[in-house]
């Protein structure tokens, strides 16, 4: 996706909503955000659209964000009360196959506290959310064909997105042991701190290594682009059957390329252009899609 597909007041919109969780001292926050939206609103406003990637030119502004306020992890209490929140619901969850760990999966992608229609002081899902698993409604559902490329698949890696959600991505991962225990799997995370994304030392910390293979992409970029991953995650993601990933920010990725065997799994927060389908994905709709589609 580029980065002019999105409407200008949503770049602002949800970079405002992060600076507001950040746990800055208010006066330093009010400051860093005045100067942070003059910043993008003269670059809006001349359409100064690079990098054209909507994941890169994102990531360029966090980055920014990040060297001014000399914060290494700002968002480190709204990571630890989503995974909280999400072993709270999980501990009351029976997840019978490997569809409904997904579709599971697909609801945790609403935990995310820097969604602009999410209260931020509200839980994003309730436990009443999972109560019907195999009928969860779609606008692009291609889980038969995961289902079987996972089957076959000597090599798995997974592009895990937020903190909260990841731990029902864990349900996923165990589930796709149990249907091919021939399969070696990789879970991929940031190699430092990006907004409320998981990184590679979180993924250790909440126990992926008795899983599963755990890897750092080589970069905190939204997306996983050649010319900032590690030569070690390249090689992974080369070799893999079958790449799993998870969230808006990847789909918004992996819509730039044409790689075959990714599937992604997503419910949309910010309406979605790609020009391959037909135009916008709005926002509310879950979605597994394989790159084959775009």
């Amino acid at each position: 996706m580029k980065s002019w597909d999105r409407a200008k007041e949503t770049h602002l919109q949800i970079v405002d909503r992060f600076m507001d969780l950040a746990g800055i001292e208010n006066n330093m926050a009010t400051m860093l955000k005045k100067e942070l939206v003059r910043y993008m609103n003269t670059r809006l406003q001349r359409d100064f659209w690079l990098p054209p990637e909507i994941t890169r030119f994102h990531t360029e502004w966090y980055r920014e964000f990040y060297r001014v306020t000399g914060t290494s992890d700002p968002y480190k209490d709204i990571k630890e009360r989503s995974n909280y929140l999400a072993s709270q619901i999980i501990n009351q969850l029976i997840i019978k196959d490997l569809h409904e760990a997904v579709n599971a999966s697909i609801i945790g992608n609403k935990l995310d506290f820097g969604v602009i229609q999410n209260d931020p002081e509200r839980m994003p899902i309730r436990i009443e959310d999972f109560q019907d698993l195999s009928n969860l409604p779609f606008l692009y559902n291609d889980y038969s064909e995961l289902e079987a490329a996972i089957l076959t698949a000597d090599k798995l890696i997974y592009l895990v997105d937020n903190n909260g959600e990841v731990l029902f991505d864990r349900l996923v991962i165990e589930k796709i042991k149990r249907l091919n225990s021939q399969c070696l799997i990789y879970v991929a995370g940031k190699s430092s701190p990006m907004l409320n994304d998981v990184t590679v030392d979180e993924l250790a910390q909440l126990g992926f290594k008795e899983i599963c293979e755990v890897i750092s992409t080589g970069s905190n970029c939204f997306g996983v682009p050649a010319d900032e991953i590690s030569e070690e995650f390249r090689a992974v993601l080369q070799e893999a059957d079958v790449i799993i990933a998870k969230g808006q920010a990847y789909f918004e990725f992996w819509t730039e390329y044409s790689v075959p065997n990714v599937y992604n799994l997503l419910h949309t927060k910010i309406p979605i252009i790609v020009s391959k389908l037909g135009g916008e994905i709005p926002v509310g709709k879950n979605v597994i899609i394989s790159s084959k589609r775009y």
